[in-house]
């Protein structure tokens, strides 16, 4: 059986990039943990209605060598990505041969 190529599969890197981006800003912002009605809820303003809560510290950025390391992984995923995209190709050829044969065959 034959696949359709995958159609985002060239801005997957973009992609991860931007999701990184994202979720660094958004560690990046104060978030406030308030007490409501005996429940625990995370907002990003103080908690209304003088209710109690505290300020949660954010998570620290990613040290410069998490950051390589990231990149190198992204880098080793594109190659083995465009590896197994090659052997895919290389099946549907062999696929595609295989059916001329048999229909000359029969």
């Amino acid at each position: 059986m034959l696949r359709p190529p995958w159609p985002w599969r060239p801005w997957l890197p973009g992609l991860l990039v931007a999701g990184g981006l994202f979720v660094a800003t958004a560690v990046a912002a104060t978030t406030f943990r308030c007490d409501v009605d005996g429940k625990v809820a995370y907002a990003d303003r103080p908690c209304p209605d003088g209710q109690p809560g505290r300020i949660v510290a954010p998570a620290s950025l990613p040290s410069t060598s998490d950051s390589a390391a990231a990149r190198e992984r992204a880098r080793s995923d594109q190659r083995a990505l465009a590896a197994i995209d090659r052997e895919r190709a290389a099946q549907q050829r062999d696929e595609r041969e295989d059916v001329r044969r048999a229909a000359r065959g029969a």
